[in-house]
């Protein structure tokens, strides 16, 4: 069961029903909503995530709403090959710069006191 899980996506299904509750998530179902949104993160979906951060501040915090946009900056930034349009060399001078912007991210602490954006920070860095 574990490799059918980690291999076959759910997150779109387990998304549609959360759907109907959104923006007004009770504490169980943000728990599943982060799970989507590191699921799609693990395939590389991360501007997908990104537009599923909005849903999570569940307080209103101004603080978090920040840490929130960074986030939501770094995994649309994230470089994405296309061998038609770029060359191996390129994309992997875009990766390494995109790499280091998470880093300093982490280093500069600007996901503090969230655990759950900490983690994508790695995830993604």
């Amino acid at each position: 069961m574990d490799w059918i899980g980690a291999n076959f996506d759910s997150s779109e299904t387990v998304l549609v029903s959360l759907m109907s509750e959104l923006p007004d998530l009770d504490p169980h179902n943000l728990s599943k909503l982060w799970g989507v949104i590191f699921t799609h993160t693990f395939h590389g979906r991360t501007v997908d995530a990104a537009k599923l951060l909005e849903f999570v501040n569940l307080e209103n915090s101004a603080v978090f709403s920040h840490q929130l946009e960074l986030m939501s900056e770094l995994m649309r930034k994230k470089p994405v090959f296309n061998p038609a349009t770029s060359t191996t060399a390129d994309f992997g001078i875009l990766w390494n710069e995109w790499h280091e912007e998470c880093e300093n991210r982490l280093r500069s602490r600007a996901f503090a006191g969230s655990e759950e954006l900490t983690l994508l920070a790695k995830v993604c860095g």
